[in-house]
């Protein structure tokens, strides 16, 4: 009996041996997979963080980008509308001989500049729908919103001036539609006689109400009061207003 006993009291002490490399080997693992957790969620973090640098990059540069192309879009406007040259042609493809005064000046001017080269190499002759502003859709929208610009500062001048005069004159365009020509005379704050066009009015008729209406429409469009007219100047007597 006691060397049974001796013998149990070995085997149990055996075990207890064993059993603790077993814990310390799951402690192990354990600390070994959170270390490995904690590393890929690093790494993750960083590859995210990267991507969303670049990705910050990438869209800082194309803003610059196509800032960089509407400055020059609206500094050939500016040029053109200046001195009264029509900006579209029969075609707008890069390379035709019709493609009009617009889309002629930014190839020429590409031929010195390298910016506007590739930009014409990437973007020019793929039609509508693609994003290029050369493009009589999207640079005449353009030159609406300068024409709306320069009004706005015409209208700001006339109403600092308070008083003006009145030139209303009918005339045919190119395709023999009457238009009605409405002109402002006021003095500048300089002390300069201006004489601005704020418009036209197509097809108002030849009466002396029609006129009277269509100018008195143009100028409450502006904000202006025609109390404050001190002269009217009309092309056909008969019909004045």
């Amino acid at each position: 009996m006691p060397q049974r006993n001796s013998k149990a009291l070995e085997e149990n002490q055996c075990l207890s041996t064993e059993s603790k490399p077993t814990a310390e080997s799951s402690q192990l693992q354990n600390v070994t997979d959170n270390s490995s957790m904690n590393n890929a969620s690093a790494l993750s973090n960083s590859t995210e963080q990267h991507e969303n640098v670049s990705y910050g990059n990438q869209l800082e540069d194309g803003k610059r980008y196509w800032r960089e192309v509407l400055r020059q879009v609206v500094e050939c406007l500016k040029f053109l509308c200046n001195r009264g040259l029509a900006l579209r042609g029969d075609s707008e493809e890069i390379g035709d001989f019709s493609k009009g005064n617009f889309l002629g000046a930014w190839e020429f001017l590409a031929k010195f500049d390298p910016f506007l080269a590739k930009h014409l190499e990437s973007r020019g002759n793929q039609g509508r729908g693609n994003v290029s502003y050369i493009l009589s859709t999207s640079y005449e929208e353009i030159v609406f919103l300068m024409a709306k610009k320069v009004l706005d500062s015409i209208t700001s001048e006339i109403a600092c001036a308070k008083y003006f005069s009145l030139i209303v004159d009918s005339s045919t365009d190119t395709s023999h539609c009457d238009q009605l020509a409405i002109i402002i005379l006021y003095v500048s704050e300089e002390d300069v006689v201006e004489e601005r066009l704020i418009g036209f009015e197509s097809s108002c008729g030849h009466s002396g109400k029609a006129m009277a209406d269509a100018v008195k429409k143009t100028l409450d469009n502006l904000g202006l009061n025609i109390k404050d007219a001190r002269g009217q100047t009309y092309d056909n007597a008969s019909k004045c207003i």
